[in-house]
């Protein structure tokens, strides 16, 4: 049930995420553009769903008027959304999305690294400071699990199926960043922690910890590399 509301949830506030954190004034803000580098279609003869694997190449760009202050660690792709058109991420818009939740982990390298954020200046071994028109830029990749037969795709998640999704000559993708991992929190689902170091550190520059929504990229998935598996 906990999966399905976020799921739900997920897909009513794709646009408002792109500029979660930004200030009215303009004064904190990120925007995230990229493109697809690549897309692989796997069908599995034993499964009525398919996964759509597309890997991108995003470019995180400091858009407003102070310095922001980033995790210097791989960013979690924990979402992504289709739709026919790049104005059509609406809630009746979206073709399919998956949405997969962090897993909950206490181990010792978490607990570390909160222990060393813990601290009164920003850890510079630990984030980069984005100065104001500056960008980083990363490699990452999503998953989408879509059905092969609408009739035997059991999820409560209504999606298009493959074959209509590969019945359009070019679709359009949102990937979802978490900027924040929620591991470093006492409680996963609030920001306490973090909320606590931005105002520890709001002179040096704003930590960034809400997710962020990129911008549409093209998806051709009649060009992706198709690869089919037969159950024995």
């Amino acid at each position: 049930m906990r999966w399905i509301l976020l799921f739900a949830l997920f897909v009513l506030i794709w646009t408002p995420l792109v500029r979660a954190a930004e200030r009215s004034d303009g004064e904190v803000s990120l925007i995230v553009r990229g493109q697809v580098e690549s897309a692989r279609v796997v069908e599995d003869s034993g499964s009525a769903s398919a996964s759509i694997q597309v890997d991108v190449q995003l470019e995180i760009k400091n858009d407003g008027r102070r310095a922001v202050l980033i995790l210097e660690r791989d960013i979690r792709l924990s979402g992504v959304a289709v739709a026919g058109g790049d104005r059509d991420f609406s809630r009746d818009g979206v073709l399919a999305a998956d949405y997969v939740d962090t897993a909950r982990d206490r181990s010792s390298e978490w607990l570390k690294l909160r222990s060393e954020l813990n601290a009164a200046d920003p850890p510079v071994a630990l984030l980069k400071v984005l100065q104001p028109g500056e960008a980083v830029f990363l490699k990452g990749s999503a998953t989408l699990d879509v059905p092969l037969d609408a009739n035997r795709y059991t999820s409560s998640r209504k999606k298009a199926t493959l074959l209509e999704l590969m019945n359009h000559s070019r679709l359009w993708i949102l990937v979802r960043c978490d900027m924040w991992p929620s591991n470093l929190e006492e409680n996963p689902e609030g920001t306490r922690f973090g909320l606590e170091l931005r105002r520890r550190w709001w002179n040096r520059g704003v930590l960034w910890l809400e997710p962020l929504t990129s911008e549409p990229m093209m998806l051709n998935l009649n060009d992706a590399q198709v690869e089919r598996k037969v159950e024995r």
